[in-house]
């Protein structure tokens, strides 16, 4: 997992379990790993992301969010 720095421009999804999982642009604003979880979140201008959702080009995080897509569709079929 990689770890940007504020100020840095990255590329990011929701991570939620149904829709199209537009990726956007944003700038890193803090980070803060969970005590709970031991996860790494960024703060982006409008709200938290996990870092599995957070990359540093368009090609990376196209790579991140079809891994996520395949583990979503997997987890909800699982549910329904």
């Amino acid at each position: 997992m990689e770890t940007y720095k504020i100020g840095a421009k990255v590329f990011y999804f929701e991570d939620k379990l149904r829709g199209d999982f537009e990726i956007k642009e944003d700038i890193v604003y803090g980070a803060f790993v969970s005590r709970a979880t031991g996860d790494l979140y960024y703060y982006l201008s409008h709200e938290q992301y996990p870092a599995f959702c957070v990359a540093d080009t368009m090609e990376k995080a196209e790579e991140l969010r079809a891994k996520y897509k395949e583990y979503a569709e997997a987890y909800m079929e699982q549910v329904d």
